[in-house]
């Protein structure tokens, strides 16, 4: 063992505190615990207004409330430690009892390191560590020296490198592959770093529907808040609003449309600045590490041995700068944020290619052999995504605009239209080490697969199916699961039987 390392196990072999910036961290943290929680109260006390008379006993009370936590917060900081056995971390804490959490070195998924403003004003950084089948994160430290907490988790990357199975070569269903413990990377290659021109490209490509169910998600609560506050008033003023705003098509269109288009864009570009400001992509010794954000600095790792399928997309914006967004699903709790994603929203076709090497070691020159889906699901898709919305929108919109509420009926050819697209463009190619999916319209998604990580699979068949002799099959790994519609059911039957005999009888490790 290396002389630094050997100084690494001697400093974290015994228990050790939090820096005490983490008191102040966790105060703030329990106190926006409280605020979350205690704003509809204030707000609607603030739109009442106090009587004169009002008794001070509901104040004090809050106030009580709000205190407790911060107290136990602080006993909490006081009675937290951590140190590394011969096998294991070992987190210590308790507020009344005790509790001791030990986890083992080969089940630590994940290593994160999170910087907020407050983080750098002090030096500090927060510490993330993720184990699989957890129901979030296993353990975090809110505050340690940004050099401490470096090497803790270089000691960490070390223990789990000397329990890692040296290079070997195995035969998987006559195929030899070889199994690297390491990437090969010495040092940390830089594959990418966004320029302000690529946030602006990925701020246009982005989903600005999913930023407007934000915002409405946001200001659907307040809604309800001062409705109940203020009464029917707010109720009646915000009814005939919607009233005046919808009584013209050509007014929602022209004028609705282009606006709430805009404001979701601007809105897109923003949470694409805060979140991947300043991104760099790096090759390390033994995965890919990504550094990304402007307030919220986040240093995100992904293990080569813990990536168990890759997934890059396009849309027709991301097309035109020939960019693509590249997701790592890893090995991890089940219940991952989305801030936790190993994902980089805008690279180029080198970065993918870099990363489906590593994962998939040749995959550039092996032969997959294509198949199709079923043509059923054009008429499927038609009835559910064309035909029935159209009849309902009609059925809402008819008494408001009479026989221009006929528009929605080119619903129908329109789904036809994308369905035989979508049935044209979606591919399956096999291999006997793995699988590639293509499939969507405007958005293109592609998922790369190795038969080794799949942990179980599902066949199902609706009655239509079933009259067709056709099933849909998803093959599930410790990160996701690839779903493929409308095969045929003997080469579901032959695919789902392969995929259980590969994972079986691959001795690799598949995490």
């Amino acid at each position: 063992m290396e002389e630094g390392a050997t100084d690494r196990n001697a400093i974290f072999g015994s228990p050790r505190r939090q820096s005490p910036v983490a008191i102040l961290l966790i105060l703030l943290k329990t106190a926006g615990r409280v605020a979350r929680q205690a704003w509809p109260i204030l707000l609607v006390a603030i739109l009442r207004g106090r009587r004169p008379d009002a008794p001070d006993w509901p104040i004090m009370v809050f106030a009580a409330m709000a205190l407790l936590p911060a107290v136990f917060s602080v006993i909490s900081y006081f009675r937290f430690f951590y140190y590394l056995s011969d096998s294991e971390l070992v987190i210590e804490r308790a507020i009344v009892g005790k509790r001791r959490l030990a986890v083992p070195f080969d089940r630590i998924q994940t290593i994160h390191i999170r910087q907020t403003p407050l983080h750098k004003f002090f030096g500090v950084v927060g510490l993330e560590i993720d184990t699989a089948g957890s129901k979030g994160k296993e353990f975090s430290i809110s505050a340690l020296d940004k050099d401490q907490a470096e090497h803790f988790r270089l000691t960490l990357v070390a223990r789990k490198r000397a329990l890692d199975t040296p290079r070997t070569e195995v035969e998987t269903a006559g195929v030899r592959t070889s199994t690297p413990a390491f990437s090969g990377v010495e040092e940390d290659q830089l594959l990418l770093a966004l320029s302000p021109s690529d946030l602006l490209k990925i701020g246009v490509s982005g989903n600005h529907l999913q930023t407007a169910g934000l915002v409405f998600g946001f200001l659907f609560p307040i809604y309800q808040t001062v409705q109940d506050a203020l009464g029917k008033a707010v109720e009646e003023q915000l009814e005939t609003a919607v009233e005046f705003f919808f009584q013209s098509l050509f007014f929602v269109l022209v004028i609705v449309l282009p606006i709430f288009i805009f404001f979701s864009f601007l809105l897109t570009l923003a949470r694409t600045v805060l979140r991947y400001f300043s991104l760099r992509f790096f090759q390390t010794s033994t995965g890919f590490r990504v550094e990304s954000g402007l307030l919220v600095r986040v240093q995100l790792s992904a293990v080569t041995e813990k990536i168990q399928q890759i997934q890059w997309q396009t849309n027709p914006v991301y097309r035109l700068f020939n960019m693509f967004a590249l997701q790592l699903k890893q090995a991890s709790s089940v219940e991952v944020s989305a801030m936790d994603a190993i994902s980089v929203p805008g690279c180029y076709k080198e970065q993918v290619d870099r990363v489906r090497e590593v994962y998939f070691p040749g995959v550039s020159n092996l032969l997959f052999k294509n198949h199709a889906i079923s043509s059923k699901i054009i008429g499927r898709r038609v009835i559910f995504l064309g035909l029935f919305p159209a009849l309902i929108l009609l059925a809402i919109s008819f008494s408001s605009y009479g026989w221009q509420s006929l528009i929605w009926l080119g619903l129908i050819p329109l789904q036809f239209v994308l369905s035989t697209h979508y049935h044209r463009h979606f591919q399956v190619r096999l291999h006997p080490s793995g699988l590639h999916v293509r499939r969507g319209i405007w958005f293109e998604s592609h998922d790369l697969l190795q038969w080794y990580k799949v942990q179980s699979v599902s066949l199902r068949q609706s009655p239509h199916q079933r009259r067709h002799q056709l099933a849909s099959l998803t093959l599930f790994t410790a990160a996701g699961s690839v779903r493929i519609p409308y095969l045929s059911l003997q080469l579901a039957m032959d695919m789902r039987d392969y995929a259980l005999y590969a994972a079986e009888s691959d001795f690799r490790n598949w995490m």
